[in-house]
């Protein structure tokens, strides 16, 4: 069974929610949602607990998207040593993210294309990760209405 990217996309976890809240049956390539999984009777008392116990029936988290980790990677595609280095050594989450927000704002960079980049290449390593087999078809589309915008083909 193949996995969509775009659909993996739609199905993201988000970093900041302590809850999960898409999960994939690897052995059925179905998605089910938090709310499910405890319908079917899985409830432990911990996130980890409930990781472990759903991982050995081939049900897996999502992949996570982390927007610090997007950031970062964002930061170092310029490849520009000293930038790379100053934002290297800003290690609270929440300060990164101000910089961030600062360089990009005040250098006039708009950088939705290549985040879309950075966010599928981590759906597409999270597929990988778990052996997974994938297809891309989630690609970037520069104008609808007049704002920048991503489209599945």
């Amino acid at each position: 069974m193949i996995i969509s990217i775009k659909e993996l996309l739609h199905k993201e976890n988000y970093y900041f929610s302590n809850e999960i809240e898409y999960w994939f049956d690897k052995d059925r390539c179905e998605w089910y949602t938090n709310k499910q999984i405890k319908e079917f009777g899985y409830s432990e008392n911990t996130r980890d607990d409930l990781v472990s116990m759903l991982s050995e029936n081939n049900i897996i988290p999502s992949f996570t998207a982390n927007d610090y980790e997007f950031d970062k990677m964002f930061i170092n595609s310029f490849k520009n040593k000293k930038l790379s280095e100053r934002f290297s050594k800003i290690t609270d989450e929440e300060e990164y993210d101000h910089a961030f927000r600062v360089y990009t704002e005040n250098n006039n960079i708009f950088y939705g294309k290549e985040y879309f980049e950075v966010r599928k290449n981590a759906a597409v390593k999270w597929c990988i990760e778990n052996n997974i087999k994938y297809t891309q078809d989630a690609v970037w589309q520069d104008k609808i209405n007049g704002n920048d915008f991503w489209r599945i083909k």
